[in-house]
């Protein structure tokens, strides 16, 4: 499709220029089914390779603005101008009206009101807010921030690191008026404070750089498109989306065609709860769970965080145990749905704990407020002076170096202890009910050596040891009633048969050590060998350590774009360069070449000559945002990376992606044959 302008002069016809046509993905499904199955025009391999691509598919699914054909010139406000731009956080589009607060988005969203959830930053006491709102505008935080993350993972719009826009905080002071004096407090308390006591009413706005004399307010109109990464004034009009997914011909016929082209990669998603699961492995196709994150679950809920806050701000290691012994049904029931849900022989690698410690305590804000400050020192069984004091012992200059990851685990072995005990109980005790056996794997994050691999690993294959014996009647009553129906890949077994262990390679020293991580000659309970058995390429932080740059703040790469820098952002689009290099290393250190077997010689006695055969020793996935990025997933293709696994809204996309990627790859090394 071309789009052509022209002109005719004297009965000639000029060409002004011409340039590829831009159509809508719901168009440019039309288009290539139509050409395939009506037409038989081209070939399925074609219309995927050709026709489509991944924003069509993002376009599908997520909702888009019907823009003008034209922009106006003047200055100011106009119909439709972009106030700010910030990270493309999570795709789509949407519009409402500004909520400051989570207690604000859920009262308007109440009285019917669409809402745009615009904070500083979010954090698990939003989750409310972020359900009631249509998406999310923060000014901090990067693509992995907590606002990125969530809006991903539910599928809405988030504009996060938006530098330019700052909030301005308008205090007005209320006094009695006299002429009101006379009114009854008692039977109208909220008509007017007493007369020594006048309110402070604080009211909040936002500003942007571009339009400083123009504020926008609570209930203001504002626009945000994730795709684009803009924030735009007033309420903006929606494209209608087309069909749901499942009955949505066009997308269902071509994701076939995007199926049938083999590939040694294959797609999975990052879920948390059992309603995404769910949603990714039966409307966008996901085959497995390639993240499941521990710490996502722990915030879920300002309650839960009220246990894990109980958990750092104990006042001894009694109240400590007792902590963790609150947690550990929350997290076997979650577990146990989550694993429902994937299903029978389905895989699932489940983190530990990862996130920086000072995500988990309370804010300025909350110390600031008598109340809740009360209400934390008592749920936290300690005074007011020794709560300040663990906080400040426990916050960090750098908490993405900081304690987390394993070195979480750890500093505090109990959370790691109860963490497989609760994921060894909930294996068994769906196992119990339905007889499933899903493909559990337990990954440590942020491994930089070896010692810390196997300190983690000794605790994890303890209690999954202990867990074993506690439930082999499990076993035993799974195989009676279950085998004969369920039992196909593989026979149900009665002996010890632990999960997998593996871990993340995310800093940029696992990477040049991945080979003694498989080396391992150490062993746990019953011989079993304590070497890693997978690896999962943490993109995200190997991204950070290796350029050195925040994750989480990443907007000055604005700038680096406007003065050329630098053309990408490295944490939007793998470095194939830089990060790509170390985890090439990291495959080589993990790859050898297959012995050739004595029968594979010619008439003399010779061995054949046959091409290098190699075999990896660990499987290895990719988990990191990288995965859902089209020219990340190329890297991956060609690296035969066995996994990429993404953000259940962005699973659809990613399919596309490997299948394109690999018939581009089957296209150049047909082209080098040839030459």
């Amino acid at each position: 499709l071309m789009d052509v302008e022209f002109t005719v002069e004297d009965n000639v016809l000029y060409i002004l220029q011409c340039r590829v046509g831009k159509r809508t993905g719901i168009a440019a499904l039309k288009i290539a089914t139509d050409l395939v199955e009506k037409n038989n025009l081209i070939s399925p391999r074609d219309a995927v390779a050709k026709y489509v691509n991944v924003e069509h598919i993002e376009q599908v699914i997520h909702p888009t603005f019907r823009r003008p054909t034209f922009t106006s010139l003047g200055g100011g406000i106009d119909s439709w101008n972009v106030l700010a731009e910030g990270l493309a956080a999570s795709p789509g589009c949407a519009s409402g009206r500004i909520a400051f607060t989570s207690a604000d988005a859920i009262k308007m969203h109440k009285l019917g009101q669409k809402v745009i959830l615009v904070r500083e930053e979010t954090s698990a006491e939003d989750v409310g807010g972020m359900h009631a709102s249509e998406g999310f505008l923060t000014a901090r935080g990067g693509m992995t921030s907590h606002a990125a993350v969530v809006a991903r993972g539910w599928g809405k719009p988030c504009v996060a690191g938006t530098k330019s826009m700052h909030f301005v905080d308008h205090e007005y002071h209320v006094a009695p008026h006299p002429r009101l004096e006379h009114i009854d407090l008692t039977t109208h308390p909220d008509a007017l404070e007493p007369a020594d006591t006048p309110r402070t009413i604080v009211e909040r706005s936002v500003v942007f750089e571009e339009y400083p004399d123009v504020s926008f307010r609570k209930g203001d109109f504002i626009s945000i498109d994730g795709t684009r990464g803009e924030v735009i004034e007033g309420e903006k009009e929606l494209e209608p989306l087309g069909t749901a997914v499942k009955d949505n011909k066009a997308l269902m016929d071509f994701m076939e065609w995007v199926d049938d082209i083999p590939s040694e990669t294959v797609v999975y998603a990052n879920c948390d709860t059992e309603k995404e699961i769910r949603f990714a492995m039966e409307t966008f196709g996901a085959k497995g769970v390639g993240l499941c994150r521990t710490e996502h679950m722990f915030l879920a809920s300002p309650d839960r965080v009220r246990c894990v806050r109980q958990l750092f701000l104990a006042s001894d290691e009694d109240a400590r145990a007792k902590a963790l012994a609150d947690i550990e049904p929350i997290l076997r029931y979650d577990f146990t749905n989550l694993l429902h849900a994937v299903g029978h022989e389905k895989s699932i690698t489940i983190r530990l704990l990862d996130p920086p410690v000072h995500e988990f305590l309370p804010k300025d804000t909350e110390l600031d407020d008598p109340e809740i400050l009360e209400e934390i020192t008592k749920y936290c069984g300690v005074s007011e002076t020794t709560l300040r004091a663990k906080i400040a012992k426990l916050r960090e200059t750098n908490p993405m170096l900081g304690n987390r990851g394993c070195r979480l685990g750890i500093s505090h072995p109990g959370i790691t202890a109860m963490t497989t005990r609760a994921i060894a109980h909930a294996y068994y005790d769906a196992h119990e009910k339905t007889g499933i056996q899903p493909v559990v794997k337990i990954m440590i994050p942020l491994v930089a050596t070896v010692s810390e691999y196997l300190q983690q690993v000794h605790i994890i294959d303890r209690e999954m040891h202990a867990a074993y014996l506690a439930r082999r009647h499990t076993l035993r009553f799974a195989k009676e009633h279950f085998e004969s129906r369920l039992a196909k890949e593989r026979e149900y077994e009665l002996d010890y048969h632990p999960f997998k262990v593996g871990c993340m390679l995310e800093t940029p020293r696992s990477c040049l050590i991945a080979k003694n991580l498989i080396d391992i000659e150490d062993v746990g309970e019953e011989n079993f060998p304590l070497r890693a058995s997978f690896f999962s390429l943490g993109t995200n932080d190997l991204t950070q350590m290796t350029f050195g740059y925040s994750r989480d703040d990443s907007s000055f790469f604005q700038a680096y774009e406007r003065e050329k820098v630098a053309l990408v952002d490295p944490f939007e689009i793998l470095d194939w360069d830089g990060v790509g290099k170390l985890i090439k290393i990291a495959l080589n250190e993990i790859t050898e070449e297959e012995k050739e077997e004595e029968t594979d010689k010619d008439e003399t006695g010779k061995p054949k000559s046959r091409p290098r055969r190699l075999r990896r020793l660990a499987e290895v996935s990719a988990c990191g945002e990288h995965a859902g990025n089209p020219k990340s997933i190329e890297f991956f293709v060609r690296n035969k990376i066995n996994v990429v696994s993404c953000s259940a809204f962005r699973v659809l996309g990613a399919r596309l992606a490997v299948a394109k990627a690999q018939i581009h790859t089957e296209e150049e090394d047909e082209e080098r044959e040839r030459e």
